[in-house]
């Protein structure tokens, strides 16, 4: 006697496919290396705290590092980009294609 299960029947993690669990990790991955480029940028813009009003940094100081800030942060935005629209991919590869008219 074979008993049959439904689709449904199966808990939720287990109805995803493992292509779809990448997508999902890739998406997650990408969204950090995102936020990881926006906490380097603003890093670098306010730096360190600050005690006393006479340890300011000046505006050129700022704008300096906001300078040598911008090539890592573009790379890690572009880098997190590709990672969410490769999730993206991974997550729709797994649907059915839809019948042409």
């Amino acid at each position: 006697m074979t008993v049959e299960t439904d689709r449904n029947d199966r808990p939720a993690a287990r109805r995803i496919s493992g292509r779809e669990r990448c997508g999902w990790a890739a998406t997650i991955l990408g969204f950090a290396v995102i936020l990881a480029g926006v906490f380097h940028f603003t890093g670098a813009t306010v730096g360190g705290r600050v005690h006393d009003f006479r340890e300011r940094r000046t505006y050129n100081e700022v704008k300096v590092a906001a300078h040598r800030a911008i090539p890592v942060t573009a790379l890690l935005g572009v880098v997190g980009a590709g990672l969410v629209f490769l999730g993206a991919k991974l997550r729709a590869s797994r649907r059915p294609a839809e019948p042409s008219s």
